[in-house]
């Protein structure tokens, strides 16, 4: 809704009122495992937290996993690259050009009780997600947020 409101009504040199991020979407405290989960544009506030939690713990165990067309189409894959040569931190791109779209498996696989995971991606992958919680994750565990319109 945002960026159509910009695109489409706002012109170059118009004031523009903004604040401070806010909501709920963020790093979970703590220094246990953590599994970034994104997909599409979805990635853009998890390279956020994943900055976040390497700043506050360089030693802890990070998983990244970004869903999109090829790994050429990862944004920011330069900065990725380089938390994963300084920590503890491993990324990994499923290439839906080459895998087609993640089933129930490709969460099965990531599922893990004692890791925290934050999910961001559209509205279908979202929905898909649900199989960490069928495969052991408990819910207070999965962080997440959509991006798109509509429920859920």
């Amino acid at each position: 809704m945002v960026s159509n409101t910009l695109h489409n009504d706002i012109q170059e040199g118009d004031l523009v009122e903004v604040s401070f991020p806010v909501g709920e979407f963020n790093l979970p405290e703590g220094d246990g495992s953590l599994c970034l989960l994104s997909a599409g544009i979805g990635i853009t506030p998890l390279f956020a937290m994943l900055k976040e939690a390497v700043k506050k713990d360089p030693t802890r165990k990070i998983s990244f996993v970004h869903v999109c067309k090829s790994k050429k189409a990862v944004p920011f894959s330069d900065e990725i690259d380089l938390l994963v040569k300084e920590g503890t931190v491993t990324f990994e791109v499923f290439e839906t050009s080459a895998h087609g779209r993640p089933s129930e498996e490709f969460f099965k696989h990531l599922a893990d009780k004692d890791t925290n995971f934050c999910v961001c991606g559209p509205v279908p992958f979202m929905k898909l997600a649900a199989e960490l919680v069928k495969n052991g994750v408990p819910a207070e565990k999965i962080h997440a947020e959509k991006f798109g319109t509509g429920a859920i």
